[in-house]
């Protein structure tokens, strides 16, 4: 289980945890959602979300609803509704050079690759050939999740059409897909294989981690995914740079209007985490029971 960084951060597919050395002197309440307040910025909500799970295990509470409807605008980490998402998508989901995933592999692992895509999707590693290996690992990620997913972005979205409320986005598609090219090719293709042959223990932790989520335990979540990030670079990359360049953004943006910002729910907790980082610019930021 030691190549799981990819499990735990897909674009638009799961969520990460972080996790601090000293989980005493940032320990947090049990809760989802954060509300925000302070001198020069609107009243706002910070709310932690799983991007994809199982539709049945799917939990909405009315006072994230609530809060959501007393806010002006809904920040995401990508705006998943513009509508030249998935083309801004493709730009950036290709191997360079023309490479193609099969230069890399050998031909047993092309040969398991191919029949479990043919298994999960119906389609052959063929037609995936030039995609990088963690865009190929949502396929496996869906059908590892089911057929009949919920997506707490998908529902928060419907909420602000509803409600005309704007959605803004905290990161541009080139920032979010491109920070994968920190890690090598080789490294994606064994957390890819991994997907490939069935790892049952991956289908294990996500099961903890929806369990986990699900009782809002942003501490629990903390220590339980310490073990699974050995090298601190990974964490470096795929959450506390992006955190600390979130902050200047929130607080422009709640200085205008009341914001309900709603984010991976790894991103919360920490020393580096987003509630921590708020609070020493200032903010109060407080648990919604």
């Amino acid at each position: 289980m030691k190549n799981v960084k990819h499990l735990l951060y897909f674009v638009l597919v799961a969520t990460t945890f972080a996790f601090t050395a000293d989980t005493k002197k940032f320990k947090l309440d049990n809760s989802l959602l954060w509300k925000i307040e302070g001198k020069g910025i609107q009243t706002s909500y910070l709310f932690g979300t799983i991007h994809l799970m199982p539709e049945d295990q799917f939990v909405f509470h009315e006072k994230t609803k609530t809060a959501m409807e007393t806010c002006d605008a809904l920040m995401l980490e990508l705006d998943i509704t513009a509508p030249n998402m998935q083309v801004e998508m493709m730009k950036y989901a290709m191997l360079p050079d023309g490479k193609k995933l099969s230069d890399y592999l050998s031909t047993a692992d092309y040969a398991t690759l191919d029949s479990a895509l043919l298994a999960t999707s119906g389609m052959g590693l063929q037609a995936l050939n030039t995609f990088k290996p963690f865009v190929i690992e949502s396929f496996f990620m869906q059908n590892m999740i089911g057929n009949k997913t919920a997506s707490y972005e998908i529902v928060l979205a419907d909420i602000a059409k509803e409600t005309e409320n704007p959605i803004l986005s905290l990161e541009t598609m080139e920032e979010q897909m491109t920070m994968f090219d920190e890690v090598s090719i080789d490294e994606q293709l064994v957390d890819l294989m991994n997907y490939a042959r069935g790892d049952e223990d991956l289908k294990k932790l996500f099961d903890e981690l929806v369990t986990l989520y699900l009782a809002e335990d942003l501490n629990q979540l903390d220590q339980y995914m310490a073990g699974y990030f050995p090298d601190e670079k990974w964490l470096e990359y795929l959450l506390y740079r992006r955190n600390s360049a979130w902050i200047p953004k929130i607080k422009a943006e709640t200085a205008k209007q009341s914001i309900f910002i709603a984010v991976g729910a790894g991103h919360l907790g920490g020393e580096k985490g987003v509630i921590n980082l708020l609070r020493k610019e200032g903010l109060k930021v407080t648990a919604v029971k």
